[in-house]
């Protein structure tokens, strides 16, 4: 079973878990404003696996979608 909460007292603040939720909201919130630009939006910074099998060169340009498509959503409901 999942445990819904513990005993343990928390001193720190969850920044990092903050600023990751942060980081989606604005994401999300950028994907939506771009339209009909979204397709070209997610073939560029998404990760599309054929730009990874075809060839063996590797580069900072295919490393990075593997990356930023951490914080894309394809919908609200993912």
């Amino acid at each position: 079973m999942i445990p819904l909460k513990d005993n343990i007292d928390h001193k720190e603040f969850p920044y990092v878990n903050i600023m990751l939720i942060v980081i989606n909201i604005v994401v999300f919130a950028y994907e939506i404003g771009l339209g009909p630009d979204f397709v070209n939006f997610l073939n560029q910074y998404g990760v599309v696996p054929s730009k990874y099998f075809a060839t063996t060169q590797i580069s900072f340009t295919r490393i990075f979608p593997l990356f930023s498509s951490m914080f894309m959503h394809a919908g609200l409901l993912h």
